[in-house]
């Protein structure tokens, strides 16, 4: 029987918590019956299929579903924008913005904030620079799918932010600084749940973006935004070469989806709450603006 049992630490109240799986019956269908993979290779990670699985979610007849869907998982209202009744679409609440007091954004210097709420696990890149993530060995070459990039990583660090559909969904820089490179990878569109990752589904791989961030102060590090199974569409809706800490660099349309941050041995050295949960395999809840390495940790 495959454990469901999500379990994380909040990392603001210190507790451990067990995750509400949006659509569990329905992943645990397509990654663990025999019947369900053979569907999902053959309809659910196809493109098509996920511009037809987004037409509800952006209809103006999902309105009805907000709230539920708010209620349901625990989402906190109060931080959203707009109020729950502005919002025309299941789509549109779920990559709403916040009220600008909501993610306060740490502006220490040498401090590697992090850029999007979710769950996050901390690996190390080891010098056959791969990760070795929920008993799948994930090149790095592969996942960015660059020799030269990946080669820069060896001996680094790696930081796997998992968003639930409940989560805030727009992502930010991490540190100040200026893209040296962006580009778009093509791929499947794999769930990024662990319900997925532990039936072997190569979710790493899916249609990603990856941009290679310039740190006057931290140095280089790599961020790529993974898509999700039967949606998987990224907007990058910032603009211009240069950003300061915290600026909204995109957002996720509905769906769960993963940000992933890399950087070599030079840089910063993760928190000790987050290293020593995830050497449990213990996801840590963080939030958008907060601290997550410094290189003076």
């Amino acid at each position: 029987m495959t454990q469901t049992r999500i379990q994380y630490i909040n990392r603001e109240s210190q507790t451990l918590e067990t995750e509400r799986v949006y659509g569990e019956k329905e992943l645990l269908f397509l990654y663990h019956h025999k019947l369900g993979a053979l569907l999902r290779k053959a309809l659910f990670n196809k493109v098509w299929f996920s511009h037809l699985n987004a037409i509800p979610k952006r209809s103006w007849l999902s309105k009805k579903s907000i709230a539920p869907f708010a209620e349901t998982f625990g989402v906190d209202v109060d931080e959203a924008e707009k109020d729950l009744a502005q919002y025309q679409t299941l789509d549109e609440f779920f990559c709403r913005r916040l009220k600008p007091a909501a993610r306060p954004i740490d502006q220490t210097p040498g401090n590697l904030i992090s850029p999007a709420d979710g769950r996050a696990l901390y690996y190390r890149i080891e010098n056959d620079v791969s990760l070795f993530i929920k008993q799948q060995r994930v090149s790095v070459a592969e996942l960015l799918l660059s020799e030269s990039l990946a080669s820069t990583l060896s001996g680094g660090s790696a930081l796997v932010i998992r968003l639930a559909p409940k989560d805030y969904h727009r992502f930010h820089f991490p540190c100040a600084g200026h893209i040296l490179n962006s580009f778009n990878l093509p791929g499947p569109l794999e769930s990024v749940h662990p319900i997925a990752l532990d039936s072997g589904a190569k979710s790493f791989f899916n249609k990603r973006v990856v941009t290679v961030l310039q740190s006057p102060e931290l140095g280089s590090l790599i961020m790529v935004e993974i898509g999700a199974l039967t949606i998987g569409t990224i907007h990058q809706s910032y603009s211009g070469k240069s950003f300061r800490r915290g600026d909204e660099k995109g957002y996720f349309r509905f769906g769960g989806s993963t940000v992933v941050l890399l950087w070599g041995a030079d840089g910063p050295q993760i928190d000790k709450d987050i290293l020593e949960n995830s050497a449990k395999n213990i996801e840590t809840l963080i939030k958008c603006g907060t601290r997550i390495g410094s290189l003076t940790s």
